[in-house]
């Protein structure tokens, strides 16, 4: 455990550790949680990656240190993508991408093994956004992820009366300040039609806004990623309603050791 303890955090932040030193590690926090000690052999009960899900969804929420290194990569490129008035930022859009975003950089030639660390973590950035829906100039129709629908994220309907590259502002009626909901029913099937309904818009024109998805108030954290990249990883199919209402539970049993957690879990 003291190689462990050795290996400083904000190295995971900024380089990809070794799969294999990862995978050490994971092994020994494996046979410290079923009690492996010496040469003793234990049952497993549970495999590493369904430990690795959240505590809500019924297991332990460890956090596999691969998907933690990824997580903690992805965090260093969200802060470069909102913070680019830092000097790291602009050193780094000076050479690496001038003329488009960070999520929109390619490698470059002889890159330094910081940038190819972070930027190769932006697809983990990337997919964990969606669209907040201003005037739906910005936003594609069909390709981007703009609906509250947590399988896809996107319309599922094919492109039909409008082009494929329409913007979400044609499904807009913004005299009425509602979806054109005529249109709605030309187009899509009744399952995207009721997504696209609850998708808020702004009625005072606001522009679309790139959003984290994965916390109420749309900035990323590394939990979030962590859990994202650990759906992913294990292919986890989005919740029904009774399986959300199994998840708070679970979340009130978790949270029984706080104070006020009898009180708010009744």
């Amino acid at each position: 455990m003291a190689e462990v303890q050795a290996i400083p955090m904000y190295s995971m932040s900024v380089f990809p550790l070794p799969k294999a030193l990862c995978n050490d590690i994971n092994s020994l926090m494996k046979r410290f949680w079923w009690g492996n000690q010496s040469n003793e052999k234990h049952i497993h009960w549970m495999t590493w990656e369904k430990l690795g899900v959240a505590k809500s969804q019924g297991c332990m929420g460890f956090r596999d240190l691969i998907i933690f290194n990824q997580a903690l990569l992805a965090k260093q490129c969200w802060k470069l993508g909102t913070s680019q008035d830092s000097l790291t930022a602009r050193i780094l859009k000076a050479k690496y991408h001038p003329n488009c975003t960070i999520l929109e950089a390619q490698m470059g030639p002889k890159p330094s093994f910081a940038w190819r660390s972070i930027q190769g973590a932006c697809k983990v950035v990337s997919d964990g956004l969606i669209w907040r829906v201003g005037d739906g100039s910005n936003v594609w129709i069909w390709g981007d992820k703009w609906l509250h629908n947590p399988s896809t994220y996107m319309v599922k309907s094919p492109p039909k009366v409008l082009n494929a590259e329409a913007k979400v502002k044609e499904l807009i009626d913004h005299e009425g300040q509602g979806w054109k909901l005529t249109l709605l029913r030309e187009i899509f099937t009744l399952e995207d039609q009721v997504a696209i309904q609850l998708v808020p818009f702004s009625c005072l024109n606001q522009p679309d806004k790139l959003v984290w998805r994965g916390t109420q108030n749309d900035v990323f954290s590394v939990s979030s990623a962590c859990h994202m990249l650990k759906e992913q990883d294990i292919g986890q199919q989005p919740e029904s309603s009774s399986r959300r209402g199994h998840n708070v539970l679970l979340k009130g049993i978790w949270n029984i050791h706080s104070p006020n957690a009898v009180k708010n879990f009744t």
